[in-house]
């Protein structure tokens, strides 16, 4: 089929008829062969297949001397299996290369580079190389090569085996490598084959395409095309896409805006240009060099690429602009012409064989491409072609694709099941793909002929296919029908799992009471919609312990269950089939009619249970309370979505009263009494519109996150506007009460806890201390349910962000003592009661919502005492009544709680430290939010933001005597500015994520030009303007004056302090009995702008400390309380727990990686030997298992962090961040590679191992990077560990000493060939406190006024700082610290170190902040350096 262009006038009709004679002579002529691979090139992304919206002179010079395929596509699209496509010319499923990154090619693959060398051929290639198997087994004499991806300039190039940093963009370095490898073969007379791989369009190694300014600037971003898919609702396409990476790192790139996508748009096409650039200097060497004329050049993309189609990214995906690529052959005398034949990488191979003469391997899946470049009509050529994916990789499910010229047919599996998701696309009629008509009735003809095609295909290719063996869903993922079809066809085990053990218990937990998500599928799990399983409710009831577990958003209801457990519990738990699951976590005692209220269930007191259908009443139940108008046969249920409803206890009649009467999301509490229902909700997400609310509306400030509403039987009021959990009060889950108990209710805010209770029909505040970050986002999604409640011996306990805290059930305004801190923890606790004597703990363990790592979610109970509690976390907790808050005169702040901790240091600042809230990063968007002190009293220059999809241009200003300026470049490009501009160690955010680099140069009087930033951040999107903050060099006041669009801002002149703002009198003052009467403890006075730590007494008796300022200001008030005491790893019994792990020296140790299983419940086990084992559920035994290549290249660990001389280093959202380091043995890979560095282990909480020490990290969201900034260290060890999980309610580590034996927690292979070590999450505390060395400068040239990398401080003891330098002159260090990890930076205290001196600082023991950096006064270089013991 040939599409005749323009270009064909130009070319003389002889041509056609002279073809065939060319193609004749080709064998007998050995011609050069140039096989130009491109990376990650879209097939639109031709100068003369987007009508020049690209500019590709020189790619375009290569189709018009030839053919140009319209319709061509890969088999597989992402990198290292379309390269090993198109060097053997056969599917990765035969080829053995199925997976991005070291696979290699099956022993013997034969590859064109052999069999050209056999025929004489020179063979060489350049440029990007992404295979396990090497270029030269690959058959190449010369290899100038870069591994995978990453930066653009300056790459790290291996040329004759030496590995070097080869300056320049990465294309022009492998432009001159291919022209130096094309001289050495014409000057030795040698026919060659090049195979020239660029690395470029695809994104840096910082997800930019950092394409130079000249090329930027020739795109206006805003006539960039938007796909007409870009806002796809993915319905009708596998359920998992919704949040697969793809659409996920599309959300993370804005790709919800037309513009974000419409800004990648322009810098992926600048990039297409520079690469083409590149190209174009090869081709020159051709034509100056008289090769052309015997010389074939082909060019083929590796892949496709997208642009926000389906609101997505990436590739790998069957759809058209990630399988399509660009293509085009010329030769000698090639005419021009453009096909539409399918066409594919794989004749490139056969293509190449017989342009070098030689016959085309039978064995070949492609097919020669020479017919058609010569204008033959090939009537057998190929209708139809298959395209695979078989191996998940970056978010994909195993899929497979059949096209023809029309319809395209898609399977893709259901994770680990047999059953297959269709699709069906009519490419005539529905070119974007957005209209699945697999399940169409009239098409039902075709879908069976597709499928037989796409079966018979992939027989051809994987022998051991069978059509039969994987049936086909034609119905949404996401209906209940199709998860039913899904449990009938999965591959689930034949049997119900085997009876586990109940005889084991190790670290309070009974793994044979572990709850699942599925329970249909024979201890499998393959059904969507139930990727959580935490346990929402546990209640002792009918003489057994009741609970149960949720799905993440089921209002409709799932498999989750209800479980009763036995008092013995050595005895099974009981699954009751009147279950019917959804997400729960509400419970009640109603006592009038003596029965449990827990999820949809009624239980009576002989343990006889009904259920409310959630056909019936379909919500998430969150909480369960009392009626205010018929308390003795209604209750309330209280729905997550917001929806409020009245059911007969009963007659199960129920009643929908409201849709959703208050604003927020996330509904949490509910508790009756005073006359009123007061509920929770504790997040600002709306469900639907805000059309039914009855009281509020949307948030108004970023403080407005969620509610505290109530309800008088008439009326509806809000109390607070922020994230609310638990509702309760004295009657606990009884509901409430009929009368005038207090409610007691606890969320929090970006400053604290907060705890409030109802007296007598009035509100009162409390503040508390955070232990941990982990509940703070946004979403309100990563709580569970804090619950404040009754335990052991008449106890209360409360349980909020990681701490517990003991809760006097008397709390009210005028008796508020008794709360006083017990311990932190890691375990994410959704419940807890009494049981038996007995506290027990409900857990939300293993979650696989946005976690790869893990098969199935998975959750248990913890049995143990009160007194285990405080064996845990230490009691350290942080928080304060005001963050840089407006604060009035003589008016006090909040109680903020300080009982029961052992040192308090209370951090008082005065005036906004982080960016004033309306700085803007450029002249009209961006907020800087952190700004660093030495820069903020500068005059700023900078320009409008301007359009994002063109190239960023600079701008200039004119300055009235020397000045040095320092200037800030987006720190998500690449962008390097001239030599003249020396990198700092400063950096600022803005738009709190976003992080800038800044350099420093000094300009004489007159004109300063600041340069444009021509490179993309990411596909379509340019760099922010650059913001310059300029300084006298003379200390006078330097007048500054825009040119064109350049905006100056002079902050107001400072003024001294002592003649405008006089220091803040702050009076603290405190409730020492909890009666409400306050005492003054202390008056501190703190400079205007300034920051004061204040000790407070070691003896200090008092509950609640207040604050009053004398005057109206701006001010932090902020107290770290820490503990005394912490577990001592060093004892014989925590010695004894963890006695079996190996020591970090230990080559010997039983290392491996672990997995929770999705086929079954068991734990996969990997051993560095690479031995597969399933760890049994059932027995707790090794049992041997078949080698996984697809779980490996799961588990595989890249590293972190990396690690210098004075610390370790951690690369996090453009920023860098410093932690101690532990054992040296820990810079290096351990045998079998790194060990993991962090993982999901708690639902919806990462931990880290990092050199030694583990750190809880919060998470932001499923699949995102976590909140690094808010980490804190639970325990510093020297063990060898390689990689951990929870698993079946279990705490599970690798790396387990060869010489151990079986005890309590060490399970062992019969013949020591793995092993295991088994606890629980919350005994990593006993491995032994936290410690480390290190810090941000250890012999470093510092400049002066320029902070150091943030350190980190934050709970750690016995501190000490060691400062030197080797300055001539006495320097000043000033230490600053963050106070809570958002940046908010103060001076804490200033050391003069005398030149050839050590000076030591030991911080008091009640210190404590966040993140340290150091400041000194003039150039040196510098050490400081932190021992933590």
């Amino acid at each position: 089929m040939i599409r005749e262009c323009n270009l064909l006038l130009l070319v003389p009709l002889l041509a056609f008829s002279s073809m065939n004679v060319t193609l004749t002579k080709v064998a007998a002529e050995r011609p050069n062969i140039v096989f130009i691979l491109t990376d990650d090139h879209r097939s639109d992304c031709l100068g003369v297949s987007s009508q020049q919206r690209v500019r590709t002179p020189n790619l375009d010079r290569i189709a018009a001397s030839g053919t140009r395929f319209t319709d061509a596509f890969v088999t597989l699209a992402i990198c290292s299996p379309s390269r090993a496509a198109c060097l053997t010319g056969r599917y990765g499923s035969s080829n053995g290369v199925t997976a991005i990154g070291r696979s290699k090619l099956n022993p013997g693959e034969p590859t064109f580079a052999k069999a050209l060398r056999k025929k004489g051929y020179r063979t060489g290639v350049t440029g990007k190389w992404h295979l396990g198997t090497t270029p030269a087994e690959c058959g190449f004499d010369f290899a100038s090569t870069c591994w995978s991806n990453g930066t653009w300039y300056d790459r790290q190039f291996t040329i004759d085996g030496k590995k070097q940093k080869m300056p320049g963009f990465v294309d022009d370095v492998t432009a001159s490598e291919s022209i130096r490898f094309m001289r050495q073969a014409q000057q030795d007379d040698e026919p060659f084959v090049l195979w020239m791989c660029t690395q470029v369009p695809h994104m840096d190694h910082k997800l930019s395409w950092p394409a130079s300014k000249e090329y930027l600037d020739q795109y206006d971003q805003e006539i960039m095309p938007l796909p007409q898919s870009w806002d796809d609702d993915l319905d009708g396409k596998p359920e998992y896409l919704k949040t697969s990476r793809n659409r996920t790192r599309g959300l993370e790139y804005g790709y919800d805006k037309p513009q974000n996508i419409r800004r990648h748009t322009r810098d992926y096409y600048a990039s297409v240009q520079q690469m083409d650039a590149a190209v174009g200097r090869v081709i020159d060497e051709l034509d100056q060099a008289g090769l052309r004329e015997n010389t074939w050049i082909i060019v083929m993309g590796d892949n496709g690429w997208m642009l926000g189609e389906h609101g997505m990214t990436s590739k790998v995906l069957p759809y058209e602009e990630s399988m399509r690529v660009p293509m085009a052959i010329a030769g000698p005398n090639t005419p021009a012409q453009v096909r539409d034949d399918l066409v594919l990488n794989i004749d490139l191979t056969a293509t190449v064989y017989e342009l070098a003469g030689l016959p085309v391997p039978q064995k070949l899946h492609g097919r020669s491409l020479l017919p058609l470049v010569a204008g033959e009509t090939t009537k057998d050529w190929r209708t139809s072609f298959l395209y695979e994916a078989p191996t998940p990789q970056l978010g994909s499910q195993p899929l497979w694709a059949i096209r023809n010229h029309r319809w395209k047919y898609i399977e893709t599996e259901v994770e680990g099941s047999s059953t297959t998701f269709a699709e069906l696309y009519d490419l005539q009629s529905d070119a974007v793909e957005l209209k699945n008509l697999a399940a169409d009735a009239k098409h039902q003809d075709l879908v069976n002929e597709l499928r037989e095609d796409l079966h018979s295909q992939r027989e051809r290719i994987e022998p051991k296919h069978s059509a039969a063996k994987h049936p086909v869903s034609t119905k949404s993922q996401s209906a209940k029908a199709n998860v039913q079809d899904s449990a009938r066809n999965a591959k689930i085990p034949a049997s119900p799992p085997q009876p586990s053990r109940t005889d084991i218990h190790i670290s309070g937990v009974y793994p044979h009471l572990t709850t699942y998500g599925v329970y249909s599928q024979n201890g499998a799990h393959y059904k969507d919609g139930h990727n959580e399983c935490g346990i929402g409710a546990v209640v002792p009831w009918a003489g057994k312990l009741w609970m149960v577990n949720y799905a993440p958003h089921q209002p409709r209801g799932s498999e989750h269950k209800l479980y009763s457990i036995d008092p013995d519990l050595s005895k099974p738990m009981t699954v009751h089939p009147e279950s019917v699951g959804g997400t729960p976590a509400g419970r009640m005692i109603h006592k009038e009619s003596n029965q449990l209220l827990i999820a949809h269930h009624l239980i009576d007191a002989d343990g006889n249970v009904r259920t409310i259908q959630p056909a019936d009443m379909p919500i998430r139940v969150t909480a369960i309370a009392r009626h205010l108008e018929d308390p003795a046969n209604m209750v309330y249920y209280v729905d997550m979505e917001g929806s409020i409803w009245e059911a007969n206890v009963y007659t199960l009649a129920v009643k929908r009263l409201f849709k959703k009467p208050v604003p927020g999301w996330h509904g949490k509490g509910g508790y009756t009494s005073q006359g009123r229902l007061v509920i929770s909700n504790n997040g600002e997400l709306h469900v639907g519109n805000y059309n039914d609310v009855l009281v509020g509306g949307k948030a108004k400030t970023p403080e407005e996150r969620g509610v505290l509403a109530e309800y008088d039987g008439k009326n509806w009021k809000i109390v607070e506007r922020h994230q609310f959990t638990e509702v309760t009060g004295p009657k606990g889950i009884t509901g409430g009460s009929d009368g005038d108990d207090p409610i007691w209710t606890m969320g929090w805010d970006r400053r604290s806890v907060r705890l409030k209770v109802l007296d007598d029909g009035q509100w009162h505040t409390y503040l508390l201390p955070k232990a941990a970050y982990c509940n703070d986002a946004k979403h309100g999604w990563y709580t569970e349910w804090p619950r404040i409640r009754e335990i052991t011996d008449g106890r209360w306990l409360m349980d909020m962000h990681g701490m517990f805290f003991d809760f006097p059930k008397t709390f009210t305004s005028k008796n508020s003592a008794g709360i006083v801190p017990v311990g932190s923890h890691l375990r994410y606790v959704p419940d807890f009661c009494d049981w038996n004597g007995q506290l027990v703990l409900a857990t939300d363990e293993t979650s696989i919502q946005g976690n790869p790592l893990a098969g199935q979610p998975q959750s248990n109970l913890w049995f143990g005492d009160y007194e285990d509690l405080k064996q845990w976390g230490p009691a350290s907790g942080y928080g304060g009544p005001w963050m840089e808050d407006d604060v009035q005169a003589n008016t006090p702040s909040d109680p903020f709680l300080v009982a029961g901790f052992d040192r308090r240091i209370l951090h008082l600042v005065v005036g906004k430290k982080t960016a004033e809230t309306k700085t803007q990063r450029t002249a009209d968007d961006g907020e800087i939010t952190e700004l660093p002190s030495q820069l903020s009293a500068l005059p700023t220059v900078t320009i409008p933001r301007g359009n994002w999809r063109k190239p960023t241009p600079g701008f200039e200003f004119q300055v009235d005597q020397p000045v040095t300026v320092n200037l800030a470049v987006d720190g998500r490009s690449d962008f390097q500015p001239s030599d003249e501009w020396k990198l700092t160690d400063l950096s600022l955010t803005w738009d709190n994520t976003k992080s800038d680099r800044i350099y420093t140069r000094d300009f004489p009087a007159g004109k300063v030009t600041i340069p444009g930033l021509p490179q993309e951040h990411h596909p379509g999107a340019y760099a922010m303007p650059g913001i310059a903050f300029v300084k006298s060099r003379t200390g006078d006041q330097v007048n500054v004056r825009g040119i064109g669009d350049a905006k100056v801002t002079t902050p107001p002149r400072p003024v001294s302090t002592q003649d405008s703002k006089p220091p803040v009198q702050f009076q603290l003052q405190v409730d020492r009995k909890g009666d409400g009467s306050w005492d003054v403890l202390d008056t501190i006075e703190v400079a205007a702008d300034a920051a004061v730590a204040k000790i407070l007494p070691a003896d200090l008796d008092a509950i609640w400390l207040r604050i009053v300022a004398d005057r109206d200001c701006v001010a932090t008030a902020m107290l770290h309380q820490t503990t005394a005491t912490y577990v001592d790893g060093t004892t014989d019994e925590n010695r004894a727990l963890f006695a079996g792990l190996a020591d970090v020296a230990d080559e010997d140790a039983l290392e491996s990686m672990v997995y929770p299983a999705k086929r079954n419940r068991n734990l996969r086990v990997i051993t560095k030997d690479q031995e597969y084992f399933d760890f049994t559920k059932a027995t707790f035994q090794f049992q041997r298992d078949t080698p996984d290549a697809k779980l490996r290249s799961r588990l595989h660990a890249e590293p972190e962090f990396t690690v210098d001389e004075a610390s370790v280093i951690l690369k996090v959202r453009g920023r860098t961040l410093r932690l101690p380091k532990g054992n040296d043995r820990y810079d290096k890979p351990f045998a079998d590679g790194w060990p993991r560095a962090s993982r999901e282990v708690e639902s919806e909480r990462h931990l880290a191992n990092i050199h030694g020490t583990f750190y809880e990290v919060p998470l932001v969201i499923n699949g995102a990077p976590p909140a690094w900034t808010l980490m804190r260290p639970v325990s510093s060890h020297s063990k060898r560990i390689s990689d951990y999980c929870t698993w079946n309610g279990l705490l599970v580590l690798c790396g387990v000493r060869s010489d151990a034996t079986n005890d309590d927690h060490v399970f062992l292979h019969p013949d020591q060939r793995a092993g295991l070590w088994f606890g629980g999450i919350d005994d990593l505390w006993k491995l032994g406190k936290p410690v480390g060395k290190g810090g941000p400068w250890r012999n470093t040239r510092v400049k002066a006024g320029t902070p150091s990398d943030s350190y980190l401080i934050k709970g750690y003891d016995q501190k000490t700082a060691r400062l030197s330098h080797d300055s001539s002159t006495p320097v000043a260090f000033t230490l600053q610290i963050d106070l809570d990890g958002t940046g908010l930076w103060v001076d804490y205290k200033t050391i003069s170190v005398a030149p050839s001196q050590v000076t030591t600082f030991e911080f008091p023991e009640a210190f404590s902040a966040s993140w340290i950096r150091g400041v000194v006064d003039q150039d040196a270089t510098a050490t400081l350096q932190f021992e933590y013991r």
